[in-house]
């Protein structure tokens, strides 16, 4: 504290400004978020939702919901089986991604986060691809990480996303194995970051509350809030986010 002090943390400059003086990774997490959402009430993407309420919630925005939200089947992306995942749909919903950095508008910019290593960075554009459907853009962004990781030096780590790589890959043809979902679940917990970790929590979950999921340690609020706008039914999302 107060070393963040005798840097001017949060003394003046912008929000961005205070995470980057931080110190703390939870923190600058805190004050992306904040500068994120201040711009896109500033651009008009997203209204206040309670008045005298300058900057809305997540819970704030799924609350003033006045209606059922919709159930569509949605295919994977990259997946040529017909193989559908249920998806809820609101106008809330889609606030509360935009306010997680799930989804962007013309002219928005997605979530700015806190600079990290290349495995965290791979790992959660991932993972947010992955829980978008979109296998072949996880698969991307798992290969451009191990790149990066490489040409680092980081032998370790890039050997890491590529076999994760090749493990997601396997659910395009085996998805439906008992076998490869058993061989994914056994090396599941070895696995270095919580993103990966989530990634094939979803991909080998056989029901719809998703705890192994929403309840992995370590992965990112703002993305266990967007997997719950975008999984869980009006009645579990409630229940969650209270």
């Amino acid at each position: 504290m107060e070393a963040r002090a005798k840097e001017g943390y949060a003394g003046s400059g912008s929000l961005a400004d205070a995470g980057k003086k931080a110190r703390c990774a939870e923190l600058a997490m805190t004050w992306s978020w904040l500068h994120h959402a201040k711009d896109l009430v500033e651009q008009g993407q997203v209204r206040p939702v309670v008045r005298g309420m300058k900057i809305p919630g997540v819970r704030a925005v799924l609350r003033s919901a006045s209606s059922k939200s919709e159930v569509r089947q949605t295919a994977w992306s990259g997946l040529k089986c017909g193989r559908t995942v249920s998806v809820y749909c609101s106008e809330e919903r889609d606030t509360a991604l935009r306010l997680c950095g799930w989804k962007a508008g013309q002219g928005e910019q997605l979530l700015a986060l806190p600079e990290t290593g290349h495995v965290a960075v791979a790992a959660r554009k991932a993972a947010v691809a992955i829980f978008n459907l979109d296998l072949r853009k996880a698969l991307q962004e798992l290969q451009a990480g191990s790149a990066l990781a490489r040409n680092d030096g980081c032998t370790d780590l890039a050997n890491i996303l590529n076999m994760v790589c090749v493990a997601v890959s396997g659910y395009t043809s085996e998805g439906d194995s008992d076998l490869w979902r058993e061989m994914v679940s056994s090396s599941q917990s070895s696995l270095p970051h919580p993103a990966l970790r989530a990634i094939f929590a979803f991909l080998t979950c056989q029901d719809e509350s998703y705890s192994s999921v929403l309840e992995e340690d370590g992965l990112l609020l703002v993305d266990r809030l967007g997997f719950a706008a975008t999984f869980l039914s009006d009645q579990a999302l409630e229940e969650y986010i209270e």
